[in-house]
């Protein structure tokens, strides 16, 4: 049976290119966000920055997640608790988030884009919580469902970023207009 800091040493080249993608998305949603903050300040675009907040929240998740395997000499418990510990952190902001925004939205259609996200993004804590409980009890077959995980995540922070990408494009449309 291969030790824990086996397991480890094979999955940091994995979690290095996930760190770097997460970093690089992340710069990328802030410039994008950096060059239409007209947009983002008008109040009744506040549905723009909840969507912004979020999938921002959700790339730092991920690229949270790639760091802390990144840790050299770690240990089970180490690993575990923190994996445990950032799921746990923003699932409350999530939890959060979605009572805020649903309370302000008024748009059905907008209603249901933040509750589709912030499923995709429950789905992604819970399976990093439950990998965190797996390290915990030594199995570590956990890493491969970790990667589905993330994976949800980062289709949470995508599917908020695409969605930021097409309302200003709309919103450019109309001031060309």
């Amino acid at each position: 049976m291969r030790t824990f800091t086996e397991v480890m040493r094979d999955w940091q080249m994995f979690y290095a290119t996930v760190a770097a993608a997460c970093a690089t998305l992340t710069g990328l949603l802030f410039i994008a966000l950096t060059l239409n903050s007209d947009i983002l300040r008008r109040p009744e675009n506040q549905h723009l920055v909840d969507t912004a907040r979020h999938a921002f929240s959700q790339f730092i998740l991920v690229l949270m997640v790639a760091i802390v395997f990144l840790i050299p000499h770690q240990s089970p418990v180490s690993l575990g608790v923190a994996l445990i510990a950032l799921s746990i952190a923003y699932a409350v902001a999530t939890a959060r988030y979605l009572g805020q925004v649903l309370s302000r939205s008024r748009r059905h259609k907008e209603q249901r884009i933040f509750t589709r996200g912030a499923t995709l993004s429950i789905v992604g804590y819970t399976g990093v919580l439950g990998v965190g409980i797996a390290v915990l009890l030594h199995w570590w077959f956990a890493f491969y469902l970790l990667v589905f995980m993330l994976a949800a995540a980062l289709a949470a922070a995508s599917r908020y970023a695409w969605f930021l990408l097409i309302h200003q494009l709309d919103w450019g449309r109309e001031q060309s207009s």
